[in-house]
């Protein structure tokens, strides 16, 4: 059996688990809290929002560094499975709420204790207070925390604060990586394999803000394509439309780069699921590319005839 396998089997009792826990420790707050969980999926399923295909792999990733052991510590990978998965809808709900995103109703703000409570407390039986792995959970959560509050002020380098935002955002995947890697023994794996992961958390925000530019323009949300928008854009021009025109080919175009880049490190640590999912988000971003040019060229000229001074 593969790690993919068994985290498969791992997220549907991971996802029980927690609805469990959400029911029998916060039974005012559980009604409206699995309601918006089950809003996050199509299917109304918690476990089948971190089995979609275009997910990132934050449950798959440590089971790939640790590969072959991974299958023979059913126990530690359940459990650092169910961690994150509780630990995902900590970031989600404090992220959502700050930026005051549709979702999450303010009522639901206490449930973050819960959370917290099952990402950290999966862990206890595994490592003693003395163990190398708290110091990496302490730094890279309080980091995040820290972090999810930033909104750059206008008058600052937003493409900056932002990707630091988000750099100290995704540093979160690597705690369950530090998990297994010290749990099953392999330690040194951790160093290898702890850069490839966070430029691949990074590459994977800046695909979600190249899709998401839309409605975070419309909402006025952090958002690095909007960002880049500022230093790229004609005088007089705006952000959103600098991505018309030119941005979003130029993020997909990025994307594309940094994936390349990527993979002859990535290549070195000789994990062929996660050379396949380099693969898979590189061909994403050229089908992406390849659907929407024409559309975008037509918006594009349409925006120039706008322009004209003759218009």
């Amino acid at each position: 059996m593969t790690s993919d396998s068994l985290v498969d089997e791992l997220v549907e009792a991971g996802a029980t688990r927690l609805e469990r826990a959400i029911r029998t420790e916060t039974p005012t707050l559980a009604g409206p809290a699995l309601e918006w969980m089950r809003s996050l999926t199509l299917t109304g399923r918690l476990a089948d929002y971190f089995r979609h295909p275009f997910r990132f792999p934050m449950l798959r990733l440590p089971g790939w560094a640790v590969e072959p052991e991974a299958p023979y510590h059913r126990e530690l990978l359940a459990d650092t499975t169910y961690s994150t998965m509780a630990g995902y809808y900590h970031i989600r709900l404090l992220d959502d709420l700050v930026d005051r995103q549709p979702g999450p109703p303010l009522e639901l703000l206490p449930l973050a204790a819960l959370f917290h409570t099952e990402f950290q407390s999966a862990y206890l039986p595994h490592f003693s207070a003395e163990s190398p792995f708290w110091p990496v959970f302490r730094s890279r959560w309080l980091r995040l925390a820290d972090a999810t509050a930033v909104r750059p002020a206008p008058e600052t380098d937003q493409v900056a604060a932002l990707l630091t935002r988000a750099t100290a955002t995704v540093g979160a995947v690597v705690i369950p990586l530090r998990a297994l890697t010290l749990g099953m023994g392999v330690p040194e794996r951790f160093e290898r394999w702890e850069p490839v992961v966070l430029e691949l958390a990074r590459i994977d925000q800046l695909i979600d803000d190249v899709l998401d530019w839309q409605p975070d323009a419309e909402r006025n949300q952090p958002n690095l394509l909007l960002a880049e928008g500022t230093r790229r854009a004609r005088p007089g021009e705006a952000s959103a439309a600098w991505v018309v025109r030119e941005g979003y080919r130029w993020g997909l175009a990025a994307v594309r780069e940094r994936l390349d880049r990527l993979r002859p490190e990535a290549a070195a640590l000789g994990s062929l699921p996660l050379l396949d999912f380099l693969a898979s988000r590189r061909g994403a971003a050229d089908t992406l590319k390849q659907e929407t040019s024409a559309g975008l060229d037509q918006l594009a000229s349409l925006a120039l005839w706008f322009d004209s001074p003759s218009a």
